[in-house]
């Protein structure tokens, strides 16, 4: 596969083969050419270097799967998330489950929240979306040969807290 690399909405997206020195390693350099130079991860659970990557040229993500890797820069939170486009996650199809998996790198707190708490906007609109937390992301699929991907992009600030019901007294009937 050959190294290919996009511009979407103020959004660098590259994928490439991996490096012969590996996944993680390949990613690093893609968001080297994508102008991230000083990039850094630290999982949250255990310290090791494999956690979030940050980096002071924006927000970055990135995704492996059968060899590729596929890494996006923006200003915004977003996320990405690769498949084979032949895999079979249980009870569920690739594309449904590389948007769940953007979702929640967007969010930034992986699978350390439950799937089942994002909600997705009806299929039949032009632009898919999915709400987690009040806070929406656009979501949309791209051309990789052979592999299913989605990269998810926070779009709107959480919904405002919604104001209590105002509780009125029974109306009194006539007698």
């Amino acid at each position: 596969m050959q190294r290919a690399d996009e511009q979407r909405d103020g959004i660098r997206i590259a994928w490439s083969a991996d490096l012969p020195a590996g996944p993680r390693a390949t990613g690093r350099a893609l968001l080297r050419e994508l102008g991230a130079d000083d990039i850094t991860a630290v999982c949250p659970s255990c310290g090791g270097p494999h956690g979030r990557p940050l980096t002071s040229a924006g927000q970055a993500s990135i995704a492996h799967a059968a060899g590729v890797t596929l890494v996006a820069l923006g200003e915004r939170s977003l996320g990405v998330d690769l498949e084979r486009s032949d895999a079979l996650p249980p009870g569920m199809t690739a594309q449904r489950w590389t948007e769940i998996e953007a979702v929640l790198k967007a969010d930034g707190r992986g699978l350390e929240v439950a799937p089942e708490r994002i909600r997705f906007a009806d299929a039949r609109e032009q632009r898919r979306r999915a709400v987690l937390d009040g806070t929406v992301y656009e979501l949309e699929q791209l051309a990789i040969d052979g592999f299913v991907a989605t990269l998810a992009t926070a779009r709107a600030a959480p919904y405002p807290a919604a104001k209590p019901p105002r509780i009125l007294p029974h109306p009194r009937r006539p007698r």
